[in-house]
């Protein structure tokens, strides 16, 4: 799955966040993005997971063009749930009521049309998920305020990527991470990508992207309109 912005613009209270701005992360690829905080690195992601809005311009993901005036709205759900999003700051994310398991499996349980998620409905995916992230099972039963950051980074990548996801967005994923953290989710990334993922990580370290990425764009090189 490739996604493609073109001529993404953002104003937020009167201020522009992103002018025209476009990039492709084509599948089986890793591409980092980088810019200073506060340049509008999350912004782009959220547009890019169909989170937010874009004032003007068209995301294109898989081939199929959703232009700015129906994102967050109308869009297939099979897009959707090909979108796994991994946030930056995991505690503002996960909600405190669910254990681990039930975090991991929460989105499963959303598209089988259940109301709260039973881990062991999906115990088999739940095994499989902490595996990819080597995210200790003896954790699943805690609630997110009884584990370390790292350890809750981790249990939110498991959720990111228990849809086998075909596009995956990361905001600054290791930041503040301890370097263990930090190879577990690199790669679980490395191995999506193997597997034909697209994946794209935002993060102001760009010493940190080139170890790992195919690619590192700055954001300001990506300020340029181009047709939709």
């Amino acid at each position: 799955m490739t996604l493609r912005l073109e001529s993404i613009e953002l104003s937020l209270a009167g201020r522009q966040i992103l002018p025209p701005t476009s990039l492709i992360v084509p599948a089986g690829h890793i591409m980092g993005l980088t810019a200073p905080s506060g340049a509008g690195k999350t912004s782009l992601l959220s547009i890019a997971s169909l989170l937010q809005r874009p004032d003007a311009g068209c995301i294109i993901i898989d081939g199929i063009p959703i232009p700015a005036e129906l994102a967050t709205s109308k869009i297939p759900v099979a897009v959707r749930r090909n979108i796994g999003m991994l946030p930056q700051n995991p505690r503002n994310f996960a909600d405190p009521r669910l254990t681990l398991a039930e975090t991991i499996t929460a989105p499963l349980a959303f598209r089988d049309g259940k109301s709260r998620p039973v881990p062991q409905r999906y115990q088999d995916q739940l095994l499989r998920l902490t595996d990819q992230v080597q995210l200790s099972k003896t954790l699943l039963g805690r609630f997110p305020s009884q584990v370390s950051d790292g350890q809750l980074q981790r249990a939110l990548m498991a959720r990111a990527l228990s849809l086998d996801p075909k596009l995956i967005l990361c905001d600054e994923p290791t930041s503040a991470l301890d370097p263990t953290t930090t190879n577990a989710i690199l790669s679980a990334l490395r191995t999506k990508a193997a597997e034909g993922a697209a994946v794209l990580i935002a993060s102001h370290d760009r010493n940190s992207l080139t170890r790992y990425c195919d690619a590192v764009l700055p954001l300001a090189d990506l300020h340029q309109a181009s047709i939709c």
